[in-house]
């Protein structure tokens, strides 16, 4: 069972370029790897920390959405993201999002 998102890739873009400079680079602990993206009625929020570091981005969406998000994306796949990006000229970008916690693209 997956849910999808539709986010503004400018959007998605700051908060990616915002919080991921605190994640953590240690393998050791993956779930600090990642960042945590939390969709709560109309308000995205962004978490990343590696333990000294915390980094936290709050969005307000256009629209409320009905299914609550609670998600971890590694770094990694973030960062790809952003690169392809870049490369196409995308106005939107779609998350398909599995009812699990943890991502892995």
């Amino acid at each position: 069972i997956y849910k999808a998102r539709q986010f503004k890739r400018i959007i998605l873009k700051s908060i990616i370029n915002e919080t991921s400079y605190a994640v953590s680079t240690q393998e050791v602990r993956p779930l600090l790897t990642g960042i945590n993206l939390k969709i709560t009625g109309d308000m995205l929020e962004c978490i990343a920390t590696d333990s000294y570091r915390l980094s936290k981005k709050r969005i307000i969406l256009d629209s409320e959405v009905k299914d609550n998000v609670d998600i971890i994306i590694p770094n990694r796949n973030l960062n790809e993201i952003i690169k392809k990006e870049d490369s196409i000229s995308l106005k939107t970008i779609l998350l398909i999002i599995p009812e699990t916690e943890y991502v892995i693209l």
